[in-house]
């Protein structure tokens, strides 16, 4: 009958995970369908068969981070030379939070 798997997720799957599940059926011995249909003899019904699923898992973080991008100028010229800051704060209560950050320019 239908079982349930209760596992738990720590922090380490903040953002998300994915489950992948298989079902193994061994032989079974003996199978027979309720009503006569005619059968393949190169189907075998009582072969062992297996079911695969994969499910991702979406998990939100718990916080909710805001990202400020502090520029030194509003334009750069091609080949031209830049800085910029990246600042991290808490949506909650403003303060400063450490992480990382990938940039990309175009």
């Amino acid at each position: 009958g239908p079982q349930n798997i209760t596992f738990p997720l720590g922090e380490e799957s903040t953002g998300g995970c994915s489950a992948a599940v298989a079902i193994f059926i061994p032989r079974q011995v003996g199978f027979r369908l309720p009503v006569p249909i005619p059968i393949s003899p190169l189907f075998d019904m009582g072969a062992p068969r297996s079911f695969h699923q994969i499910l991702h898992i979406p998990i939100p973080d718990k916080r909710d981070l805001q990202a400020e991008v502090l520029m030194n100028t509003s334009v750069a010229t091609p080949g031209s030379t830049t800085t910029f800051e990246v600042a991290l704060s808490d949506l909650r209560d403003g303060k400063p939070v450490a992480g990382e950050v990938a940039v990309w320019a175009v």
